[in-house]
């Protein structure tokens, strides 16, 4: 089977960046003849076909626009389709890669799934954050009845799908592949430096972009009522995005310069070591798809802190491996800090249970993307 995955994840054509895709696509390519993964980029980034492992590659588009990037993949996808026939597109999103990947399967006659990894339909904060969201919201419902099925990350889009009419034996729930042995260990030196580091102060871990959905205002505030109670404690912020500046002005502007740190992105190893560190990780999102991070730190043995809703639902089981807190209930959420993090026995008895729970959840899913994709192309 070769399966041909349009997208934006430029760590797939070798650019450094937060997370493990590389890695995940290689293991995905294990199981399959070929997999071609092709990524919006602009032309000026020159980046090249990025060979991720004997039979996985990463083709950037090096697009003049995005709007020339629906050409250009037609392009790149006629070579493939030479060097190997395409049996299946993967779309990694319902509005502009599931167009092309509509047209792709309109002229090739190809299978096509598309992929949900955000929770877009009926999200009111994902309709806020621009106007042009209101035209990719009506792109994916033209797209949605064409794609011969759905991958969604979690069970709340699949219910949210099914309300708006799409075919409930269409979509299948996998949640992103995660490798737990990648977790699970760390350089017990490097977590110590870091340690040292930050003075041997209680580390309360954010990692994600810095985007508007992430809430990130409401967690610095949150963080300045912890600072009043708990002076030893920092604030750590793994990512990159738009607000990095609006945050480091709201930092200062509450004297937390020297309590917060904005790391930017950091290597996938570095990360697990800044997660074996800290003694929390907070996620305080108005909205998710299934935020792989909640999954990842409670590999790594930390309770979890995140906003009360369906997507933080599925992980984070109240009192036993973490806390769900009421979206904009600041008093609660900077309490819940609080005490996780002058309670060593709370904080290790949950940790223990977000390990375990972490390890179920991914077990019960292991091998079902590659088993999906096989099924639709023998459909």
């Amino acid at each position: 089977m070769n399966v041909f995955i349009i997208g934006s994840d430029k760590t797939l054509v070798g650019a450094v960046g937060v997370g493990d895709a590389p890695a995940r696509h290689a293991e995905y390519g294990r199981h399959v003849d070929h997999i071609d993964i092709l990524v919006y980029t602009k032309k000026g980034e020159g980046l090249r076909t990025f060979p991720i492992s004997s039979n996985v590659r990463g083709l950037p588009s090096n697009s003049f626009s995005k709007p020339l990037f629906f050409f250009d993949a037609f392009k790149i996808f006629q070579e493939v389709n030479k060097e190997h026939p395409v049996d299946l597109v993967v779309s990694q999103d319902p509005f502009f890669f599931g167009l092309t990947g509509y047209w792709l399967k309109r002229k090739y006659k190809v299978k096509l799934i598309v992929n949900f990894h955000g929770d877009f339909w009926g999200n009111k904060f994902w309709l806020r954050e621009r106007l042009l969201n209101r035209l990719f919201l009506l792109l994916s419902f033209f797209v949605m009845p064409h794609c011969d099925a759905v991958r969604v990350v979690s069970s709340s889009i699949k219910k949210k799908l099914v309300e708006r009419g799409v075919a409930e034996e269409k979509i299948e729930v996998i949640s992103t592949a995660i490798n737990p042995k990648n977790f699970e260990k760390a350089s017990s030196q490097e977590v110590s430096q870091i340690r040292e580091h930050y003075h041997g102060k209680k580390l309360v871990l954010f990692v994600g972009r810095l985007h508007q959905v992430k809430n990130l205002p409401f967690l610095i505030e949150s963080f300045a009522l912890v600072k009043r109670q708990l002076e030893s404690s920092c604030l750590l912020v793994v990512g990159d995005g738009p607000e990095i500046e609006k945050l480091g002005l709201l930092a200062k502007r509450l004297n937390l310069e020297k309590d917060i740190f904005f790391l930017g992105p950091l290597e996938h190893k570095k990360i697990v070591n800044f997660y074996h560190a800290a003694c929390l990780l907070v996620l305080p999102s108005l909205s998710e798809g299934l935020p792989k991070v909640l999954i990842e730190g409670g590999l790594c043995g930390l309770p979890l802190l995140a906003t009360e809703a369906d997507w933080s639902k599925e992980i984070i089981k109240e009192g036993l491996n973490g806390y769900l807190v009421p979206l904009g209930d600041q008093k609660t959420f900077s309490l819940r800090m609080i005490s996780l993090l002058e309670n060593d026995s709370l904080r290790e008895r949950m940790g223990e249970s977000s390990l375990s729970f972490a390890r179920s959840y991914l077990s019960s899913r292991e091998g079902k993307l590659v088993e999906f994709w096989k099924k639709v192309v023998s459909a």
